[in-house]
């Protein structure tokens, strides 16, 4: 919809979906991005910047933030032939913190993207273009009835975890008494 080509390389390499027909595999890296709004990948002046954006003008920025990463990594994106080459670059361009920069180094690279150049991409009108609300909601709509039957598979799961933990207490209590009794049992004879 935003980045066309490189929508179009992805599925070519087998990374995004074509029309919904598989899980997008960008999902378990891009997922942190939107579940912790950003705090854990970029840096905390840009992090910062994002949730001000965020709170003032809603969900829509969490979707102009990813974008506006993925297109700063247009050219390197373009050059990579599998998943492992996107989520490479993915987890260390230039906008996102790597896992050794968040621990040690409190100031990022020189190469690395300012926050207001991170918000002037979001919201750089020559190519990201509206956010209108209604197309974000069809968007969300065309997906949802897949993320509801994930969400019941892993509630279905978490059940069935339950009852075997439940069933395994209920075991171990009985496997107790049991013994309890024929400790009682076999003093009682002495």
């Amino acid at each position: 919809w935003k980045l066309p080509s490189l929508h179009a390389h992805l599925v070519k390499i087998g990374v995004a979906p074509k029309n919904g027909e598989d899980v997008p595999l960008l999902e378990p890296l891009t997922c942190t991005w939107y579940l912790c709004i950003f705090i854990n990948s970029l840096p905390l002046a840009s992090s910062l910047r994002v949730w001000d954006c965020f709170l003032h003008e809603g969900r829509k920025v969490l979707l102009r933030v990813g974008l506006a990463i993925m297109k700063s990594c247009v050219p390197e994106l373009m050059k990579c032939t599998d998943i492992i080459g996107v989520y490479s670059v993915l987890r260390n361009n230039r906008c996102v913190v790597s896992h050794n920069m968040a621990s040690s180094d409190p100031s990022p690279p020189s190469t690395m993207m300012t926050a207001d150049e991170l918000i002037s991409l979001a919201y750089d009108k020559s190519w990201i273009g509206g956010f209108p609300h209604d197309k974000i909601d069809a968007m969300r709509s065309e997906h949802l009835e897949r993320v509801c039957e994930e969400a019941r598979a892993i509630e279905t799961k978490r059940e069935e975890r339950e009852r075997e933990r439940k069933a395994k207490d209920e075991e171990k209590r009985l496997e107790k008494e049991r013994e309890k009794r024929e400790r009682e049992g076999s003093g009682h004879g002495k």
